[in-house]
């Protein structure tokens, strides 16, 4: 069964395609003029205290250790060994393709497409600051809406300091809010935002999610007006 369904060319290919891996790699790496590094830190650290016998060797033990798990794993179900090694060959051709084409760029001098004022990268630094910023925001988030639960400040308080955040400047943010609650008050939004997370934090816990949604939305009425409502029904 094993034999009909785990194709040895399977592991030929992995291994020939971590092979090519490693030349592409060691290439970019010489002639990269510093637009290119080893982006897995794992196989940086082997470099920079082995040199190009500790890469070849580190690379060679993590594609014997992936060959071995499929033939292992093909032993007892061929079907999923199969199934491994294929998405396994699929994804190191991707990372092929990917070095070659980086070959491309450096040997016909298109470093501008790797460089920092190349829109890929400038688009690229764009997506990694909004993601920090959006990290850091739910982060903040999640620490007010257990102060405000806990009683250990206000919902005026959690709000003003919400308000100070990257992500709460942000246009796109404060766009969303405003057309989600429909309220003018964009500190209204951001309180009601805070309400409904804590509610949701206690989803769980239906009774004292009730009590503190009750509390919250008195709070939030009291310091913004009446039409200052939470999505989340009382």
């Amino acid at each position: 069964m094993s034999a009909r369904v785990f194709r040895p060319w399977k592991l030929y290919l992995f291994a020939a395609l971590s092979v090519l891996d490693f030349f592409l790699t060691c290439w970019l790496l010489r002639h990269g003029n510093g637009f290119v590094s080893e982006s897995n830190p794992l196989a940086n650290w082997w470099l920079r205290h082995f040199g190009w016998i500790g890469l070849a060797g580190f690379k060679a033990g993590v594609a014997f250790l992936a060959a071995s798990l499929f033939v292992v794993i093909a032993s007892y179900r061929p079907h999923t060994g199969a199934r491994l090694a294929g998405f396994a060959c699929a994804a190191l051709t991707a990372v092929v393709l990917y070095s070659g084409y980086l070959c491309w760029s450096v040997a016909t001098e298109r470093t501008d497409l790797l460089s920092d004022e190349s829109p890929l990268v400038q688009q690229g630094r764009r997506l990694d600051s909004e993601l920090i910023k959006s990290k850091t925001y739910r982060d903040l988030l999640e620490q007010l809406t257990r102060d405000v639960v806990a009683r250990r400040c206000t919902l005026a308080q959690a709000a003003r300091i919400l308000a100070e955040s990257e992500r709460a400047k942000d246009p796109t943010w404060r766009a969303q809010l405003l057309s989600l609650y429909r309220h003018p008050s964009y500190a209204a939004c951001l309180a009601a935002n805070l309400c409904d997370h804590a509610v949701m934090s206690l989803r769980d816990q239906p009774h004292e999610a009730r009590e503190v949604a009750r509390r919250l939305q008195a709070e939030l009425q009291a310091q913004f007006g009446r039409q200052a409502t939470m999505l989340r029904s009382v």
